[in-house]
């Protein structure tokens, strides 16, 4: 990632950079991924705090996690101390020679903080080795939440970077065509692109009502069985492309 960091987790207006629906996330992203991640042998590009770091460890031969910033290596050392298959790194994605290392490359809401993203994706692509996966995950600009948010007045468009994603690093959202478009321009031998969770409210009305007791998990869990078929206004988009 490009810019440092803003490590406080109450940003911008009571807006939080990780609320409790981001980690809940993590959950439905192994499921999604768990066949591909089993016995791999994984780098994860951005670990912020370790949270996933630690789930990717459950699943993963061995673990790589990488990042820039400082205090994201110091916590995600933290947080993986007692894990003995997680190597944690300080280093800029750019120049990272090891891509070829790796069988699976989990690249989780890490791309929208990339200033030249594709740049990045023609080194990464350049480098992993045959038949080796790479797992992109990006926040998706069309989410049912974020186009409520347009008829609002609350933002002006779906793809704008509001004032707090600029906060928290982002240089741009993407929407499934524009996401597609990056890995398309390699010669991947096979693409998969989807949605994760159709985000109806906000994280941090997702947060308030699982607090209030208006939805809980089993709610979560219906709702991310409805991604198939409404990826387009998903929380998340993903891409798996295999070399």
């Amino acid at each position: 990632m490009d810019k440092k960091l803003i490590h406080s987790n109450n940003i911008l207006d009571g807006s939080k950079y990780a609320t409790d629906f981001d980690y809940r996330m993590h959950h439905y992203c192994i499921n999604k991924f768990k066949k591909i991640l089993l016995e791999s042998n994984c780098l994860e590009l951005g670990c912020y705090y370790g949270e996933m770091t630690k789930k990717l460890s459950r699943i993963c031969k061995n673990v790589t996690a990488l990042d820039f910033d400082s205090k994201c290596v110091n916590e995600t050392k933290k947080a993986c101390k007692k894990t003995k298959n997680v190597i944690v790194k300080k280093g800029d994605f750019f120049t990272y020679n090891n891509y070829k290392h790796h069988d699976v490359i989990y690249f989780s809401h890490s791309l929208e903080h990339i200033k030249n993203d594709r740049k990045l994706l023609d080194q990464i692509f350049n480098q992993m080795k045959k038949d080796s996966v790479l797992i992109t995950i990006v926040p998706n600009g069309y989410s049912l939440s974020r186009q409520i948010a347009v008829k609002m007045g609350l933002i002006p468009s779906e793809l704008v970077v509001t004032d707090f994603e600029k906060k928290i690093g982002h240089y741009r959202t993407y929407d499934m065509k524009t996401f597609q478009s990056l890995f398309k321009e390699h010669d991947f031998s096979h693409f998969e692109f989807g949605g994760i969770m159709p985000k109806i409210f906000s994280n941090n009305q997702f947060d308030k009502c699982l607090k209030d007791g208006i939805i809980n998990d089993s709610f979560l869990d219906a709702l991310y069985q409805l991604s198939n078929k409404f990826s387009e206004i998903c929380s998340s988009i993903y891409s798996i492309c295999r070399k």
